[in-house]
Parts: structure tokens; C-alpha cells; sequence
């Protein structure tokens, strides 16, 4: 979300003009000096084989960049835990987009492991009632109250699933907030899209792809409406505002959350918005909706992926390998990836709730799957920060 008013670009640009040492306090250079960047570059040699498996995985994208991860290793085992400190609260009641976001990092590790030839087995907790394993045996380490999966890295030839071109962009990745443009989507980049959801489809995960201009007006206006319906709604408006990492202090300190070197902005214009102070929630809020109708604005196309079953635990982590695999996958291609999730984050608070409004604009956008990850594609005009990390050494621990 930006941070600024129209008046108070104005007013910060101005300000600049009398201060020239903002020029060499920009963002581009906090950006290269800060630890919090320093897990992008991967791999890390210094790390062993198994260790720079759980860096990938840390590279992974998460709601609101909030990292809910924490990983045991023991030997070439990998079991992914959640961290459930780094809740969404209100604007994830579900805690589906967490369990997205575990997705998301399973699938970076399997990546690594894949392209270091080790054939990444991957057990989910939850699997093995709905068919959704792989091999159909449990594995040690699924008993853990917080695991959701278990990777085990064994030496032979990797996973025929896994394409190893993509383990290439794992460091490269990113979510695009800045200008975009607005070319339609190409056909074969659609069928390259479709064919990837389809490694998913006998596990009841699928895919929605938007690209008439009619399908991504209707989607554009009920994603407004719900991001107004969000901002309007004080416990979610406040429980997205915390992980909003304003000043450089916080990010050092944090090493999370969405901060304004992440939002696709002249350096310029980061250093300007840092002589005001943070804006309130309100004041945030609004500002994110009307963002929200601009990037929707400039959009190539609309990506929905969805499930059989919305709140089961192993489909949302599939989910995300596969939002996280598309996402590598558009990376490489040139493309960007920008999640829009305020739809389906409605739809989860409607259930605490007496309103149905993004329920119907949902079910009558895609009637036959439970939409869970949102998503818009297009070309950046331009490049954008990574946004930061937490080192591997405060997120493994041993086993007992």
C-alpha cells in the first residue's frame, strides 16, 4: 500500500529539493547494506547442503510477508513447522493463507533439493485421509503439534514434477506492486499457466484464469468492494497495518512485513515519504484502495487458484506450491506476480459474520471450487526490492 497522499507527495518532493543528501540516502543503498536483505544470496556457501534447502525455503513469499515458518533438520530431513505467532488474525480467521504461505516455502525447498539431485519425498500432514500424499506413508515428524510437512532429501534421481529451470529464479522472485503495463496475456503464456495447475488437478487444486476484459472488470469491482469492506472493518484494517514495516529501525529490527522499498517506488520518493510520519491505519487504508484500483487497472490477467475443499489443511499447502511454482515460473519469464487476495479474505471474516457480500461476488466468479489465492499477472515497468528476511540460524532447530 503507499504511504502517501497526493498533497503529501507534494509536500515530501518539495522537500527534498532543499535536502540533496537525500540523493545518496536512498533506498537502492539501504537496501545493499542491510542485514535484512543479506538471505538473498543464496545459495549461502557457508551453509551446509540441507541448510541452504531451508534458505530457499525462507526466500518463499507469505501473506503480508509475515514468514510463518520454523524447521527442524535432522540429517536430509526437513519438517516444516508453523509458526503460529505470525498469525493474520482477523484478516486470516482460517489461517488459510498461512497454510498458503507453508505451501509456498515447501515448494522452494523442493526446488533446491531437486536442483542439488536429491529427490525431495514430501509427506503433508493431513494428506493421507484425502489422498492428497504422495506415497501414502506417514513419516516421523508429522506427529509435531505445529509440522505441516516433512521433507526427506534422498539420493537418487529428483522428482520428474519438479522443473529445475526454476530453482535458478528462487533469489531472483519477488512481488510486483510498481507500475505495470497493461498488454494482454499471450496464449501460450496462458497455456503455460494452465499446464502447471494440471500437475495439481488430481489432488483437487485447480485454476481460474481471467483474461477478457468483462471477467477482469467484474473482479476488479468486487475486489474494491472488498478492500473497502476491509478498511472499513477496524480489527482487519489494524491487523494489516501492524506487519507494515515504515521506518528503517523496524526493518532491521523485524526483518519482515511489507515495507516501502518493496512498493515498486523511486528511491527518491521512498526517502521523501520518510521525513513524514507513519500514517495512521485509516489514513493507510485509504491509500490502499486506491492503489488497489490502479494496479487493477494495469493488469494482464487475473489468476484464481482454488480447491474441493477450502479450509482442508493439506489442499491450502498445495495451493501454495503451486502459486509459489507459478510465481518462479512467471519470474523467469519476465513477468510479475502480485497477490490480490481481499476477496478471499472477506469471504473467510464473513463467516464471523452476518455479511455475504464477497461470498457471492467469489462463488459467481469461479461457482465450481473454493477460490484461495488471487493473484494478478503483467509486465513491471520497472524493477522492484526484494523484501526482507529473517536468517536461517533463528528459524532451524535440532531435534530434541
Amino acid at each position: 500500500m503507499s504511504p502517501l497522499s497526493r498533497r503529501h507527495w507534494l509536500a515530501c518532493l518539495t522537500a527534498t529539493s532543499t535536502l540533496p543528501w537525500l540523493s545518496t540516502a536512498c533506498a537502492s543503498r539501504f537496501v545493499r547494506r542491510s542485514d535484512a536483505w543479506s538471505p538473498w544470496h543464496y545459495p549461502d556457501p557457508s551453509l551446509p547442503p540441507v541448510l541452504q534447502v531451508v534458505q530457499a525455503a525462507t526466500l518463499a513469499a507469505s501473506p503480508h510477508n509475515t514468514q510463518p515458518w520454523r524447521f527442524i533438520v535432522d540429517d536430509d530431513q526437513i519438517i516444516v513447522l508453523r509458526d503460529t505467532t505470525r498469525w493474520l488474525g482477523p484478516m486470516d480467521p482460517l489461517s488459510r493463507e498461512l497454510h498458503i504461505g507453508l505451501g509456498c516455502a515447501i515448494e522452494n525447498a523442493a526446488q533446491a533439493a531437486h536442483a542439488m539431485q536429491r529427490s525431495p519425498r514430501i509427506h503433508l500432514r493431513a494428506a493421507f485421509d484425502h489422498n492428497l500424499d504422495l506415497t501414502g506413508t506417514a513419516r516421523p515428524g508429522l506427529s509435531h503439534p505445529d509440522a505441516v510437512a516433512v521433507l526427506t532429501l534422498d539420493a537418487d534421481a529428483p522428482d520428474t514434477d519438479l522443473d529445475i529451470d526454476l530453482h535458478a529464479v528462487v533469489a531472483d522472485r519477488r512481488t510486483h506492486r510498481g507500475a505495470w503495463s497493461d498488454a494482454p496475456l499471450p496464449g501460450p503464456e496462458r497455456r503455460a499457466l494452465t499446464e502447471l495447475a494440471q500437475a495439481f488437478e488430481p489432488q483437487g487444486v485447480g485454476l481460474r484464469l481471467l483474461t477478457k476484459s468483462d471477467e477482469q472488470r467484474r473482479f476488479a469491482d468486487a475486489t474494491l468492494a472488498a478492500t473497502r469492506a476491509i478498511v472499513a472493518d477496524t480489527e482487519m484494517n489494524e491487523a494489516s497495518d501492524r506487519w507494515f514495516r515504515y521506518t528503517r529501525a523496524d526493518i532491521e529490527r523485524h526483518r519482515d512485513g511489507v515495507t516501502l522499498e518493496a512498493q515498486g517506488l523511486p528511491d527518491i520518493a521512498i526517502a521523501a515519504a520518510r521525513l513524514a510520519p507513519r500514517p495512521s491505519a485509516d489514513k493507510a487504508g485509504g491509500y490502499w484502495i486506491a492503489n488497489t484500483e490502479r494496479q487493477l487497472a494495469a493488469t494482464s490477467a487475473v489468476v484464481l487458484l482454488g480447491s474441493e475443499d477450502r479450509t482442508h489443511l493439506g489442499q491450502q499447502l498445495l495451493v501454495g506450491r503451486l502459486y509459489q511454482r507459478m510465481a518462479l515460473w512467471l519470474e523467469a519469464h519476465g513477468y510479475a506476480a502480485h497477490p490480490i487476495n481481499q476477496l478471499a479474505e472477506r469471504v473467510d471474516r464473513e463467516l464471523e459474520t452476518d455479511s455475504e457480500e464477497a461470498t457471492r461476488a467469489l462463488t459467481a466468479i469461479w461457482p465450481d471450487r473454493h477460490a484461495q489465492m488471487l493473484f494478478r499477472v503483467g509486465i513491471p515497468e520497472h524493477g522492484t526490492a526484494h523484501s526482507p528476511r529473517r536468517p536461517v540460524s533463528e528459524l532451524v532447530a535440532t531435534p530434541c
